[in-house]
Parts: C-alpha cells; sequence; structure tokens
C-alpha cells in the first residue's frame, strides 16, 4: 500500500533532483514502475477502485512512450483512443477480476471523448487528417458500444458511430485533396449508398435515425457540389 502512494512521488522526485532535462525518460520511468505496483495491487487486493487507477497507469504508459518520440500532439489523442477500442474489449469479454469488466467500460467511455476532443482542438494547426483518424477510432469504438447496449442506448451509439464515420471520411478526403468539391463527392455517394441500402430493410426507430443522418449526409455534399463551402470549413 505505501509503494503505491509514494511511487508517483518518486518520479516527481527523479525528475527534480535527478534527471531534470530528460522529463519523458521519467515519465516512462514511473509509469512502467506504477504499472507494476498496480498490477499487483489489482490481483491482490481485487478492489473496484484499483482497477480505475490501474486503467488510468496503463494510459499514462502509452503516453509517455508517445512524449520520449517527440510525437506531434494528436498522437496523445490517437493513443487515448486506441487504450479505449482496448479496454472496451477487455470490458466485452469479462473477467474474473472484482469489477474489470465495468471500470474497463467506464474508462474507456472517458478516455474515448477527450481523445476527440483533442483532435478537435487542434485541427486549426494540425489539418483534417489526424481528426479524420480520430474520428475512425469514435465510430469503431461506438459500434462495439451498440453491440452490447439495448434500446435508446444503442440507438444513440449507433447514431454516433455513424456520424463519426462520415464526418472521418469527409475529413480524411480533405486532407488528402484540400478541395471541398471531392469532400463533396464523397459524402454524396456515401450518403446515397446508405439509404439505399436502408430501403430494404423494416422501418424501425434504428433504420430510421440511420436513414435521416445518411439523408442530412447526402444534402450537405450537395450543398458543396453547388459551391457552398461554407458548411466545411477547417
Amino acid at each position: 500500500g505505501m509503494g503505491i502512494a509514494i511511487a508517483p512521488l518518486v518520479g516527481v522526485a527523479a525528475y527534480n533532483y535527478v534527471f531534470p532535462d530528460s522529463p519523458q525518460v521519467v515519465w516512462l520511468a514511473t509509469s512502467v514502475l506504477c504499472l507494476g505496483l498496480y498490477i499487483h495491487a489489482v490481483l491482490t487486493l481485487r478492489r473496484p477502485l484499483m482497477n480505475y487507477v490501474f486503467m488510468f497507469t496503463l494510459l499514462s504508459l502509452f503516453e509517455s512512450s508517445m512524449a520520449i518520440m517527440n510525437l506531434p500532439i494528436y498522437y496523445f489523442g490517437w493513443m487515448m483512443a486506441a487504450v479505449a477500442l482496448g479496454l472496451q474489449v477487455l470490458s466485452m469479454k469479462g473477467s474474473g477480476i472484482l469489477g474489470f469488466a465495468e471500470s474497463s467500460r467506464t474508462s474507456s467511455q472517458l478516455f474515448l471523448p477527450l481523445a476527440v476532443l483533442v483532435s478537435v482542438v487542434v485541427v486549426a494547426e494540425q489539418g483534417a487528417g489526424q481528426l479524420g483518424v480520430s474520428l475512425l477510432l469514435a465510430s469503431m469504438f461506438y459500434a462495439l458500444e451498440a453491440i452490447r447496449s439495448q434500446a435508446a442506448e444503442r440507438l444513440a451509439n449507433v447514431t454516433i458511430s455513424q456520424i463519426s464515420a462520415i464526418v472521418s471520411a469527409a475529413s480524411l478526403t480533405y486532407a488528402a485533396t484540400h478541395n471541398h468539391l471531392t469532400v463533396g463527392y464523397v459524402l454524396l455517394a456515401l450518403g446515397s449508398l446508405q439509404v439505399v441500402l436502408l430501403t430494404s430493410q423494416a422501418i424501425s426507430p434504428l433504420v430510421y435515425n440511420a436513414a435521416s443522418v445518411a439523408m442530412i449526409s447526402t444534402l450537405v455534399g450537395l450543398s458543396l457540389l453547388y459551391e457552398l463551402p461554407t458548411t466545411f470549413l477547417l
């Protein structure tokens, strides 16, 4: 217990007094040390609170790996999204550790929105491509959420996943071409394809929502093709 409490303080002391010029290395080393301690605590104490501490330390480990390689800031968002996806998969598989599945799911639901937020904040400096990747990961995440949820929650997850995928395609297209007309063609094609596929499905709230999103995507694409780029400024 005492080791878990003082481990982060050891990292702070190492940075201040031993390695003041290598904060990334200290962050990584501290994350590795804490992760080992927390894994032991999770397996030994079997307390739900330790599950959350373990997951945040796991995130810290991956983020410190990004820092030590001096990668752009949006890589931190991508790594956070990847950790969220990994935790989502772990929560779906379940675990013998008390509360681990629910802790994994709750943590992933926090990490993913934060990852997208990072990409949105830096889009003016880093471009639309990195946002497209983050939204693609978000689409995958909420698709997994939809599989395990029911009723209204499932409807919301499917809608978020669909919107994320469409905006991701638009962002990646714009990053590759820097041409709003090309983005318009992509949105028009995606929207039309979805509408065609959905017409063969039985009417339900899920199909209705998906068709509505597809129609909006089609209309946005048409607006871009009519030289109205104000609907997609990045």
